[in-house]
């Protein structure tokens, strides 16, 4: 925990926070949004407001927010790292933030961690279980992983909750081609009933 921060700090680390906010809110990735690389100058801007976040948290260093808004920035960079090490700090400061284990996971999955993903995923399920998306991207996580069976499940509980998504529809036809028994989802039964 950090030591309380004078009115003062208090006021510059509002300001810092603000002026690295308002230079990469533009810039976000949200809701699967996919974006190019940015152009020199939306870089610029990005990095500045990296500078900014930055000395938000030499503030408060607590900050989670300030955290994922770095994540989220890196992601935008398309340095993957970078966003993962942010957004497993910001777990670490908020481990039940649904927003912010979503976009862990999801910047693990990029890297490679599938097992790291398939813990943050889990736990996010289990903040938040009627968010379809969450089971999901465990399902692909799990997947990655090598649990077939355990990926199928979790692809089930998404389609039950939303049934006409077509991410999870694809992710179920991607999950049912890896599975050792090719037998149609209707038909499946539990192997270890």
């Amino acid at each position: 925990s950090s030591m309380p921060i004078t009115p003062l700090q208090i006021a510059e680390h509002n300001r810092l926070y603000e002026a690295g906010w308002k230079l990469l809110y533009p810039y976000l990735i949200l809701h699967g949004r996919r974006q190019r690389a940015p152009v020199w100058f939306a870089r610029w801007r990005l990095r500045r407001a990296a500078q900014y976040l930055r000395g938000a948290l030499a503030l408060a260093p607590d900050n989670w927010q300030a955290m994922w808004a770095l994540g989220k920035l890196h992601q935008r960079l398309h340095e993957h790292t970078e966003a993962l090490q942010w957004l497993q700090q910001a777990v670490r400061v908020n481990a039940v933030q649904p927003d912010v284990l979503r976009e862990a996971g999801i910047e693990a999955s990029e890297v490679g961690d599938h097992r790291y993903a398939a813990e943050v995923f889990t736990r996010a399920i289990a903040v938040r279980p009627g968010d379809p998306g969450h089971h999901a991207n465990l399902a692909i996580a799990l997947l990655e992983c090598g649990s077939v069976f355990e990926a199928e499940k979790c692809i089930s509980r998404a389609l039950a909750l939303a049934p006409e998504d077509l991410s999870s529809q694809a992710i179920a036809e991607r999950i049912r081609a890896a599975s050792p028994v090719a037998v149609p989802a209707s038909n499946r039964t539990d192997p270890r009933a």
